[in-house]
């Protein structure tokens, strides 16, 4: 689950980069750094954060786990 979390969160930074390259035409590298290192990886960020808290974390089936 780790592992797909992570590749998820890759595949959103490439699409934020692909959309603004490719979608919108901004093909200069100030506007791909933006797209994908600033935007990209500022969503893939919260989608691995979620991901790893929602799935590959969970509270059931944790030995020593307190759910009070």
């Amino acid at each position: 689950m780790f592992f797909a979390v992570n590749l998820a969160g890759a595949a959103v930074q490439l699409l934020c980069l692909a959309v603004s390259h490719y979608g919108l035409g901004l093909t200069s590298q100030r506007a791909d750094t933006v797209s994908g290192a600033v935007i990209g990886m500022g969503l893939a960020t919260v989608l691995r954060f979620w991901g790893t808290r929602t799935w590959v974390f969970r509270a059931e089936g944790r030995v020593g786990s307190w759910t009070g």
